[in-house]
């Protein structure tokens, strides 16, 4: 089989990151509020997509060329800096006192989270080529694993991210009239579901590369992700129907069903490991076919919202940010084809 498919879809999320950039950078030079926060969230999403990049690259790079050292090293790291930078930067505008870059902060720094969480993910995939090889019931005990240390710190990771995104969430929530915290609590929660999916994949990542994925893991696993996904469609839907005050509901409503679609693609992730673990699955071509079918649905209701925008500023932001969860979930398609290609190999 031609290795061109893997390279292609490796470089999708470096594209879209480019998207991304540019395009908030755009949309911040319009110099209003409401373009600030709109354009620092689609940046920062463009991050998301670069640390999707360095996980489609380093299990390309073990599909193709059994891995190497520097890259073993450099991706990881890539995914990292981008996190702290993320991080930083959140901080950075959440100790400003103007009220908006506050909640650009609160936006920035939930962001910096998941990309936490994919750059652990990223470290897990250095072993890609042992979860292929105890797939094939081809496991070589000599092989270079994680130990039963390393392997707690790699899934403690990413629940520190969860336990912060959702503290912080719940704090947002509980004061929404302090610094207009009633939107980015309701968006950091969306978030926290993200993290909660990404950490349902490294510790599925883990347990296959430990050899221990067991028929009860097919299940809980992409069954977490797949409730974080329906809580955000369905917690997003209630603020649309409430909609007690459109200034504050209509956002974070629009907001919370795109971030449904990043939960659902990695949802169907989980469904491509989980159901062609020592199993022939009949549909595993298919299964990419979810997620693009969610970058389609983020990049549809942008351009209603787009249109909508003219008459009601309160969607101006919500229809920008589908835009960049839009470029997450294509990204996420790319990474999922790339698995998808190496079980078929």
């Amino acid at each position: 089989m031609t290795d061109t498919p893997l390279k292609i879809y490796r470089f999708i999320p470096l594209v879209l990151l480019l998207l991304c950039l540019t395009y908030g950078l755009f949309i911040i030079s319009y110099n209003n509020p409401d373009s600030f926060i709109a354009g620092h969230i689609v940046i920062f999403l463009g991050m998301v997509c670069f640390t999707l990049f360095c996980l489609s690259s380093i299990i390309t790079i073990q599909i193709i060329y059994d891995g190497k050292e520097f890259d073993n090293i450099i991706y990881p790291a890539l995914g990292f800096i981008s996190a702290s930078i993320t991080i930083l930067y959140g901080i950075f505008l959440y100790n400003h006192d103007i009220v908006y870059y506050k909640v650009a902060g609160h936006n920035v720094l939930g962001l910096g989270l998941i990309c936490l969480c994919i750059a652990t993910e990223t470290i897990i995939c250095t072993k890609f080529n042992i979860i292929r090889e105890n797939n094939n019931l081809k496991s070589d005990p000599t092989q270079a694993n994680f130990s039963k240390n390393q392997s707690r710190l790699l899934i403690l990771i990413p629940i520190i991210a969860v336990i912060i995104g959702w503290a912080w969430a719940i704090y947002l929530i509980m004061y929404p009239d302090v610094n207009d915290n009633f939107i980015p609590g309701h968006v950091m929660a969306g978030m926290a579901m993200i993290c909660t999916c990404v950490l349902a994949a490294v510790v599925t990542s883990i347990k296959q590369i430990k050899n221990s994925y067991l028929d009860i893991d097919k299940k809980i696993w992409p069954g977490l992700a797949f409730t974080m996904g329906f809580i955000s469609l369905l917690w997003g839907l209630i603020l649309l129907i409430m909609d007690k005050n459109p200034a504050t509901y209509l956002s974070p409503g629009f907001i919370l069903i795109g971030i449904s679609c990043v939960c659902f693609s990695i949802f169907s992730k989980l469904l491509l490991v989980s159901r062609s673990w020592r199993y022939e699955f009949r549909y595993i071509q298919s299964v990419p076919f979810i997620s693009l079918f969610l970058v389609l649905i983020c990049f549809s209701l942008s351009f209603f919202l787009f249109q909508g925008a003219v008459n009601d500023i309160n969607i101006y932001i919500p229809a920008r940010v589908l835009v960049g969860l839009g470029s997450v979930c294509l990204s996420l398609f790319a990474v999922i084809n790339i698995v998808e290609i190496s079980k078929v190999r």
